[in-house]
């Protein structure tokens, strides 16, 4: 590709069923979303260096570099006029100017349920504070002997909440999504134990570890309860509603973060944005040395000021935009559309 358009490698593209993941992971035969908002299959890939490269801020994500001639889909505001905005084209990186508007498609909802709303909230309350235990049992007694249960596994999902009103609602949560689950209180939270290999074959497509879970492809094409369900769970499990009326959610997955960003924009029609945090390597606990991960907030603000939403878009505007050090590049081509979606932003393809 020599020196022409693309994004970082590092750059999160939406592939269909596994989410968001970053473009150095796609490969021929990958589905990704196109700003049509359906699913195309990438044909090629190209990977090069760009040395004219420009650093954008833009509502929506934090600050990114991306070639300077790579195009996004954008709307001007038209001159002297409030709140008005020219009809969508492509512009190249390097020509974006402070109150342009890029594009970030809105998925449009399913009509038949994928799980139900009650499972949709658990799974939320997962996201933001449960696991999953799946291993071989260990036992005293050799294999082969009666009472042995060398041979068996455990599987388990946990969720946990404080004590108090937070762990009965989360119980009452549990059982109005028919689920079973063994309560288990401990010094600092209540431990729900969920005994059921269903609801972790459930859970496997949606990572693992607080830095590895991430929002699955149906997610996003389920009905607007069920993503609306989802949406909440996380938020209650990692979020809190401000004094602003707007709702903040914090996590270590930068993948987990630009999901609900996303879920955020299709069920309240609004212009969520994603902030990341950078942390210290390390950080005290209870007088035990950690290693951190740095924190990416997802934003979902009362009302939108800034941003707008038509045409299956919402459109988020351009803050500054400034030349960046040369970078490593990505581009691809897809079948039909030529267009997919990075960091949620609409981009032509190759």
């Amino acid at each position: 590709m020599g020196d022409g358009g693309g994004v970082p490698v590092d750059a999160l593209v939406d592939v269909g069923e596994a989410g968001f993941l970053p473009a150095e992971e796609i490969a021929p035969g990958s589905s990704v979303l196109t700003h049509r908002r359906r699913r195309r299959t990438v044909s090629a890939v190209m990977r090069g260096h760009s040395t004219a490269v420009v650093r954008i801020d833009a509502m929506g994500a934090p600050n990114f570099s991306v070639a300077a001639d790579h195009r996004f889909l954008v709307r001007h505001r038209n001159p002297g006029r409030i709140r008005s905005w020219s009809e969508q084209t492509w512009v190249e990186a390097g020509e974006l100017v402070k109150g342009d508007t890029l594009g970030m498609p809105l998925d449009e909802p399913g009509t038949v349920p994928v799980v139900s709303p009650a499972l949709a909230y658990v799974i939320g309350r997962w996201l933001g504070d449960g696991w999953i235990v799946d291993h071989r049992r260990t036992s005293k007694i050799p294999q082969g002997q009666r009472g042995s249960r060398v041979n068996s596994r455990v599987h388990k999902t946990i969720i946990c909440a404080a004590h108090g009103e937070e762990a009965d609602e989360l119980a009452e949560a549990i059982s109005s999504a028919n689920l079973h689950a063994t309560r288990a209180p401990d010094r600092t939270a209540v431990k729900f134990h969920i005994s059921s290999m269903e609801m972790l074959e459930l859970l496997r497509p949606f990572g693992r570890g607080a830095d590895g879970k991430h929002l699955p492809g149906w997610a996003f094409t389920a009905t607007q309860e069920e993503r609306a369900q989802m949406l909440q769970g996380w938020l209650d499990a990692d979020g809190s509603q401000q004094a602003t009326g707007a709702w903040r959610g914090t996590t270590v997955s930068e993948r987990l973060a630009f999901g609900m960003a996303r879920l955020g924009r299709d069920v309240y029609g609004l212009g969520t944005s994603v902030h990341r945090f950078h942390m210290g390597m390390k950080t005290s606990i209870e007088g035990r040395l950690v290693n951190q991960r740095d924190q990416f907030q997802v934003v979902i603000p009362p009302r939108s000021r800034e941003s707008f939403v038509a045409d299956g878009y919402a459109w988020m505007p351009v803050r500054s935009v400034v030349e960046a050090d040369s970078c490593d590049v990505f581009n691809i081509s897809v079948d039909e559309d030529k267009s997919f979606t990075t960091w949620g932003y609409a981009v032509k393809a190759e």
